[in-house]
């Protein structure tokens, strides 16, 4: 008998967006790691249920429709290839980690991105993180978008796991990144909050939503501006999918480099050297976001730990060149 493990529950409804959506496609687009044949073994297997009932991952979802998961590790599935590279560890015990993750690196494997990710390097250092938590992102409590560079926490022991899965999911764990944006927010210190949800066309997007999505909050303060640029303060209070992005474009601030959310505009700007150095930034893996300062409890002493990661030189050296030094 196959043996599962429960990892977390979730409830999610159903908006008319999604509407005659497939039940195993809905699921898919909305679990970072799962392919859809792992989501349809979940439902074949009843941990999914539409309504209180189990159906079928052909099922056409319907506007209202309630969908309770219970994601679950499947113990058969192939374990993942260590892979030698670059790790910058901040914090090491015996039950957790504090990483240096880069922007460009994906944390864990993905659509497009099999190997070579954050997760590879750490179970070829750290081999028992491979049996925590999901198998497809073993020790990963939370995440950092690939383009976005910052700390990370890993945890290193099931127990040590599940605690810091409830310490996010409790809010207790404060996170405070600083982000270069396009021109000048206006009111200086602002609260932005929406839902947030799947984009209706474009299915790798989260946009803000006026029916459905998840409830997201982000509060931000403008450290310093020029005439075309602005260095903020960004402090998430929740952990949505792309929430900081997402937020920023919607009060029309987008990340300077995101191709995703923002524009490139760098053929606006007449200066050449800071002209150039935008235009390199739309050419890589990494937007000016950086998770610069991370609080948490510790799993086992209870201690409040807090890291700080300055912004890499490419950031620095790039707000300097916008404010003409």
């Amino acid at each position: 008998m196959t043996k599962f493990t429960v990892l977390s529950h979730e409830t999610l409804s159903v908006s008319a967006v999604d509407a005659g959506t497939r039940l195993d496609r809905f699921l898919t687009d909305r679990a970072d790691g799962w392919s859809r044949a792992q989501v349809q073994a979940l439902i074949e297997q009843g941990w999914v249920r539409v309504n209180g009932r189990v159906v079928k991952p052909s099922y056409r979802l319907r506007a209202g429709d309630t969908v309770e998961v219970a994601w679950v590790r499947l113990e058969e599935e192939e374990a993942l290839t260590p892979e030698s590279g670059p790790l910058r560890v901040l914090h090491e015990d015996e039950a957790l980690l504090v990483v240096a993750k880069p922007a460009g690196l994906p944390v864990h494997p993905g659509a497009g991105h099999e190997t070579g990710t954050l997760v590879h390097r750490l179970i070829a250092r750290y081999p028992e993180i491979a049996s925590v938590g999901h198998p497809r992102r073993p020790g990963i409590v939370h995440r950092l978008d690939r383009v976005t560079s910052g700390l990370l926490v890993v945890a290193r022991t099931p127990a040590a796991y599940l605690w810091l899965v409830e310490a996010f999911r409790r809010r207790r764990v404060h996170k405070h990144y600083v982000a270069i944006v396009w021109g000048r927010p206006r009111p200086p210190t602002g609260v932005i909050e929406t839902n947030i949800g799947r984009h209706p066309r474009h299915r790798k997007r989260f946009d803000v939503v006026s029916t459905g999505g998840k409830w997201a909050r982000t509060r931000y303060r403008v450290a310093a501006s020029t005439e075309m640029f602005s260095l903020l303060h960004v402090w998430p209070y929740t952990g949505r999918t792309h929430q900081i992005r997402v937020h920023l474009t919607h009060v029309g601030h987008p990340i300077v480099g995101d191709p995703t959310y923002g524009h490139r505009g760098w053929h606006t700007i007449r200066n050449a050297l800071l002209r150039d150095w935008l235009r390199r930034l739309a050419r890589r893996p990494a937007i000016a976001l950086h998770a610069g300062c991370l609080a948490l409890p510790h799993p086992v002493t209870r201690t409040v730990l807090r890291f700080r990661l300055p912004p890499p030189r490419w950031f620095r050296v790039l707000w300097r060149i916008a404010k003409g030094e």
